[in-house]
């Protein structure tokens, strides 16, 4: 799927750390686009997603580069954290 107009855009100013934010194969904006129904374009460090849940899925990946900017490392296991702590919040 891929991102269309009325799409939320994210700039992250680091490109190593916008490759280490989508993982191996970009398997985690995959995750992301598969668990939400978004799509997500990448232009340089330019993100844009689009669907019904992109203000939700741009809080995941903003959350997620953080913890990239703090030395931390990112697997799928943490995207799918973020993604079931999102979804909580909603439920409460």
């Amino acid at each position: 799927m891929s991102a269309k107009k009325n799409a939320q855009t994210l700039e992250f100013p680091d490109n190593r750390l916008l490759v280490a934010l989508g993982g191996p194969h970009a398997e985690h904006f995959a995750r992301l686009e598969q668990k939400l129904g978004v799509g997500i374009d990448i232009r340089g460090n330019l993100v844009a997603i689009g669907g019904k849940e992109r203000e939700r899925a741009g809080g995941i990946l903003r959350a997620l580069y953080t913890r990239l900017e703090a030395g931390e490392s990112i697997t799928l296991a943490e995207v799918d954290a973020e993604i079931r702590f999102t979804d909580s919040e909603r439920v409460n």
